[in-house]
């Protein structure tokens, strides 16, 4: 599924549908989602992309990242990476979280926008800090691995730790085992005091959070380990 999950569950898309014409742009997206789910209607792809287009031309943040996903794939629309990334940078640029992700893993890996490993980094680091946990594995492998940033083996490990612990409490399997074989690998290359380090860092970012009551994906913190 290319679009982000939302309930459609029970819809009724000709209300859906109705209100969607008239130019509400929530029953655009929901409609968008139908279409590309095929749930209460019959799955269609193209119309799935018109919707959500309908949508993220009146500054729908959600759907403004949508058009940058079926770009990239060229599902419904052609696919086009330049575009891709003009949608994504527009949807960035409203704060949606997952479009820094997006964004920034076009420019790591210079798709549709020059190739820097910097600005991907600093992408990363806003969709972190947001609370994503894509966000977190990608800047932690980043700072591992001295891509965009000075390698930092210990600034790595605090970020690794929490999208392990926050992937964890998702359904998504993909991100689960990429998080937890990546901080295995990097604790295996730490010395013992780089891990002292890096648990001291994980508890200070959690008391940070703490004392402002800044949410973070997943609900709880986790504990150095």
């Amino acid at each position: 599924m290319l679009l982000a999950a939302c309930a459609t569950h029970g819809l009724d898309v000709d209300g859906l549908r109705d209100r969607a014409v008239t130019g509400d742009v929530h029953a655009q997206y929901r409609l968008a989602m139908a279409y590309d789910t095929g749930r209460g209607v019959g799955r269609n792809r193209s119309l799935a992309a018109y919707w959500c287009r309908q949508a993220a031309e009146q500054g729908h943040a959600a759907s403004l990242d949508c058009m940058g996903t079926l770009h990239e794939a060229g599902t419904g629309v052609p696919r086009d990476e330049a575009a891709a990334a003009a949608w994504y940078a527009r949807a960035a640029a409203q704060g949606h979280v997952e479009a820094y992700v997006h964004l920034g893993r076009l420019h790591e890996l210079g798709r549709g926008v020059p190739r820097d490993s910097g600005r991907a980094a600093s992408l990363y680091r806003e969709a972190a800090e947001r609370g994503s946990l894509e966000g977190m594995l990608r800047l932690g492998l980043a700072y591992w691995h001295g891509e965009g940033l000075p390698m930092d083996r210990a600034e790595a490990y605090p970020w690794l730790e929490m999208a392990r612990f926050h992937s964890e409490q998702t359904a998504d399997m993909r991100l689960r085992r990429h998080a937890r074989r990546a901080l295995d690998a990097l604790r295996a290359e730490m010395s013992a005091a780089e891990l002292d380090e890096g648990r001291q860092r994980l508890k200070g970012w959690v008391a940070a959070r703490r004392a402002v009551r800044q949410p973070v994906a997943g609900g709880s913190l986790p504990t150095a380990r």
